[in-house]
């Protein structure tokens, strides 16, 4: 089966001080690998209008993201033959921290991110004793547009570039449309198309649907990917399930964090 995703996020903003703050907690379960990570967001916001910093639609925004994983590499958890003596090694924990530096820029509806991950070097055991797989720093580079076609309905087209030190990189090229039904709610629906190379395998990957619905601070989101192309033997689809708190008004306005784009590879 394919990895499945828990997602909570919480958010807070100060306009006055121009701060935003989050914490992100995810729990990634996928076989006999699973992890929990504690992410938590600091954000500054600059606006270069003369409108509120909640209502600007010309700003400048930078984010810092320090984490900390807890990695579980289970042989309780893996369908195999009990009795092979490779599922000895199988047995393994480890702890990450890491942290993450984003730069956004939104110019009148133009959205242009710069971010990098992984900044703190390190290894995550795979095997215990016999095969370890680097943390390489990666960067992303982000474009987008949001265009109102009325009041209530906002299209954006927006797409990701994400290379790794090891060579591996990954393209999104995605569409979502945002719904304001009313004052209170909203509803969100995507789709993306991903083509990654992987020590030296091309892998392409739809996102066949993405959803949020919003209700006041409230929001549950939904993800479901499954592969196009398979080459080298890898790739598998996943779920994503989310349930997110912020104290920002729904239908309209910006985001107060700088979020990563999602990680469709570990």
């Amino acid at each position: 089966t394919g990895p499945n995703i828990q997602f909570l996020s919480l958010e807070q903003g100060f306009s006055e001080q121009r701060v935003g703050l989050a914490l992100n907690l995810s729990k990634d379960n996928n076989g006999p690998l699973g992890s929990t990570m504690v992410e938590g967001i600091f954000a500054y916001h600059i606006n270069y209008d003369n409108r509120e910093m909640g209502e600007s639609r010309n700003y400048l925004s930078f984010g810092i993201a320090p984490s900390i994983r807890q990695t579980r590499l289970a042989m309780q958890d893996l369908q195999g033959d009990a009795t092979d003596p490779a599922l000895a090694l199988l047995d393994d924990n480890s702890i990450e921290f890491n942290t993450a530096f984003g730069v956004f820029l939104f110019s009148e509806g133009l959205e242009l991110g710069v971010s990098a991950y992984n900044l703190i070097l390190g290894t995550e055991k795979v095997l215990s004793g016999t095969v370890k797989r680097y943390i390489l720093p990666k960067g992303t580079l982000s474009l987008g547009y949001q265009y109102s076609l009325n009041q209530a309905v906002v299209l954006h087209p927006f797409a990701n570039l994400t290379v790794q030190f090891n060579g591996e990189f990954f393209t999104d090229l995605n569409m979502d449309g945002r719904i304001s039904i009313n004052d209170q709610s909203s509803l969100e629906l995507g789709t993306g198309l991903r083509y990654a190379r992987q020590w030296e395998s091309g892998f392409a990957e739809l996102l066949l649907f993405t959803g949020k619905f919003s209700y006041g601070p409230l929001s549950l989101g939904y993800q479901m990917n499954r592969p196009l192309s398979v080459k080298g033997g890898t790739g598998v689809g996943g779920n994503v399930f989310s349930l997110g708190f912020s104290t920002f008004p729904v239908g309209g306005g910006k985001p107060k964090s700088i979020k990563k784009p999602n990680s469709w590879f570990k």
